[in-house]
């Protein structure tokens, strides 16, 4: 009987992942970042802000995304756990970018918005 039991879940279990269930779960990518760009930044990447650079790449990452309507604007937050991200919340307008495509972020609603205070770096 166990052996039977045992034999039926793995053939089920075969069954789900050529399907493509384990593959990618119903999620369909629209856009990919391999690293996240942003336009129109305020400083220059290299900018010291504190004893950290105002840009650093690696440190950004996409946590969420959602679709405005109204705006035809992609909202976009990315984490702020690590220095180097210009800003956690940020836009693109989906008419500019294809599907598939990397966009580039911009602050949203601006820059200025998504600044940290003084006190966040430290004395430096």
């Amino acid at each position: 009987m166990k052996k039977s039991v045992s034999l039926i879940f793995l053939a089920l279990f075969a069954c789900f992942c050529v399907s493509g269930g384990i593959k990618n779960g119903g999620v369909q990518s629209v856009y990919y970042w391999k690293k996240i760009l942003f336009e129109n930044l305020p400083y220059p990447a290299n900018t010291l802000i504190g004893k950290y650079p105002y840009y650093i790449p690696a440190q950004n990452d996409v946590n969420g995304i959602q679709y405005h309507t109204q705006s035809g604007l992609m909202i976009a937050a990315v984490g702020r756990i690590r220095p180097g991200v210009p800003s956690t919340l940020n836009a693109f307008c989906v008419a500019d970018y294809d599907k598939g495509t990397s966009p580039y972020l911009w602050g949203f609603p601006d820059y200025e918005k998504n600044t940290l205070k003084a006190e966040f770096y430290g004395n430096s």
